[in-house]
């Protein structure tokens, strides 16, 4: 009786087309009610499809470790401004101009973070930075942990990084949070964007911090003795 269940559910046409032979083994006969006396063969595919599943499970879950892993040794490797390239005169005088110059060059990124850490709003450029990184990603999957992580460092309420954010704009992470994307964050960078622009560039360009390195670079270097 249990014989002739088991070859009717388990070589049911409909069953092994939308789920295969062996995934139909745990749900057409559930493991508790399975004996080796009774059926070796199937007893055996069970054991093989649960060890299989096992493994898969452990392979997939530290796959996601990696990624993750690596999404965030990324995103404090684009925050490092200790790794900008060091300004020449040129450069550097030509930040005065506008802040799409300063925050296009490279050491100017630096030199502005650099800045801004000393006015407690690293989290700033950091967060927006994250978010240039993110809109050149094509991986679905390496966009979506992308996206959960510049939440937790940068959106939550309950991150000591949080940027500073109107509801409008939440409202619209939140929905957005829904489908991530590598645009989820478009309309906060810009309001941060706008923010840096507005506070923090004019500050800096009349900082001491400015005219130390322009003085810096100014200087001829030290001859060096014959």
């Amino acid at each position: 009786m249990q014989s002739s269940r088991i070859r009717d559910m388990c070589t049911c046409h409909h069953c092994c087309s939308q789920f295969g032979t062996i995934n139909m083994i745990s749900i057409c006969y559930p493991p508790h009610q399975l004996t080796i006396a009774e059926n070796p063969t199937l007893y055996i595919q069970y054991i093989f499809y649960f060890v299989f599943s096992l493994f898969f499970s452990l392979t997939v879950m530290k796959e996601d470790e990696r990624i993750q892993r690596s999404i965030y040794e990324r995103i404090e490797g684009i925050a490092n401004c200790d790794d900008s390239p060091k300004p020449t005169l040129e450069d550097a005088t030509t930040w005065t101009m506008s802040f799409e110059r300063l925050m296009k060059s490279p050491a100017g990124r630096g030199c502005f973070q650099q800045f801004l850490r000393t006015e407690f709003s690293e989290e700033n450029i950091r967060f927006w930075l994250a978010c240039e990184d993110l809109k050149k990603e094509t991986n679905k999957t390496v966009v979506q942990e992308k996206v959960r992580q510049i939440y937790e460092d940068f959106i939550s309420i309950l991150s000591p990084k949080e940027v500073s954010l109107d509801s409008r704009v939440r409202d619209v992470i939140n929905k957005n949070m829904l489908e991530p994307t590598s645009h989820t964050f478009e309309d906060a960078q810009q309001q941060i964007y706008t923010l840096m622009q507005r506070d923090s560039y004019p500050r800096y360009m009349n900082s001491t911090a400015y005219a130390d390195l322009l003085q810096n670079l100014e200087e001829p270097p030290p001859a060096t003795e014959p």
